[in-house]
């Protein structure tokens, strides 16, 4: 046997502390009296004796008065809820940005590093860092030539060894089409004198 329906299963941490505020504010809930109030109802009912204190009691049973807070109502509080929960779905989002922004940050001041270094730098250097790049540039343009040179020579080469390998082919061609023509006519010299 359960003592919660299936609707108390849903409820949240915001429900309850918003419940727990409504019983704190007493002037929330219409038909709730504080400990107080009792104790002090109480004790008006033990003095009997007294018959302005029951006709005071009685007149606060017959006409009950209802203290609410200006300007909160329950569509308050649920608007209230609703901020609440919508702030809370905003922080996921928001603690990513946060982490982008913190990772910019960081890039950004190792770049702030960097150019500090190259600002250190003195001329003297400065100088020298010109110097080997210009170096290194000579030496890149003459290799390149170099490449350039070996391309020409390559291709020059390949040219005469195709036409010699050409006409190698060739005058095998011609002794192969030569001996062919030989057996050819050879193979007719026989016919004619085999007949």
């Amino acid at each position: 046997m359960s003592f919660f329906n299936a609707e108390d299963e849903r409820v949240t941490i915001e429900d309850v502390m918003s419940f727990m505020d409504l019983l704190d504010s007493n002037e929330e809930y219409p038909g709730f009296v504080s400990a107080e109030k009792q104790s002090k109802l109480s004790s008006s009912d033990t003095n009997s004796g007294n018959p302005d204190v029951k006709e005071s009691s009685r007149k606060s049973k017959r006409d009950p008065k209802r203290n609410y807070r200006a300007g909160y109502t329950t569509a308050l509080l649920h608007r209230k809820k609703a901020e609440t929960k919508a702030l809370r779905r905003e922080i996921p989002v928001l603690e990513k940005w946060l982490a982008r922004l913190q990772c910019l940050h960081a890039k950004a001041e190792n770049l702030n590093e960097l150019h500090n270094v190259s600002d250190r730098l003195d001329k003297r250097s400065r100088k020298y860092l010109a110097g080997r790049a210009m170096d290194e540039f000579v030496t890149r343009r003459r290799a390149e030539a170099m490449n350039h040179k070996l391309k020409k020579t390559i291709q020059e080469i390949q040219a005469e060894m195709s036409s010699t390998v050409l006409t190698c082919l060739q005058e095998q061609f011609i002794q192969k089409v030569g001996m062919l023509a030989l057996l050819a006519f050879y193979s007719e010299i026989l016919t004619f004198l085999s007949t």
